[in-house]
């Protein structure tokens, strides 16, 4: 049998054995994924609460969804969308960071 489909029928077990309809905010966004958005959400996530990162999350991707609107937020805004995800002067410089550096390696 082939890794992948040992992979599937673990997860289909696991799944019925630890069901839940609470779906963390990383989980909800593979309906649509967008790579850059759960990069972003990860980094959020880091250091706090599932519904912290949510708020932020959402918050930040109203105003600011590419890197390169992130950029162009000023530090005090930006801080201030993510204000509940804790630690968010550290957080900001890192989404300011990364955000850089996606922009530069692959725009």
């Amino acid at each position: 049998m082939k890794k992948s489909k040992n992979i599937s029928q673990i997860m289909k077990i696991l799944t019925k054995i630890y069901f839940s309809s609470d779906k963390t905010t990383l989980n909800k966004m593979r309906k649509k994924p967008d790579a850059f958005k759960i990069l972003i959400s990860c980094l959020l996530s880091l250091r706090t609460q599932d519904k912290n990162t949510e708020t932020a999350s959402r918050k930040l991707f109203a105003v600011a969804d590419t890197p390169k609107k992130i950029l162009r937020l000023p530090t005090q805004k930006l801080e201030k969308l993510i204000f509940s995800s804790g630690h968010y002067k550290k957080k900001a410089r890192i989404l300011k960071h990364v955000s850089k550096v996606l922009i530069e390696k692959y725009n």
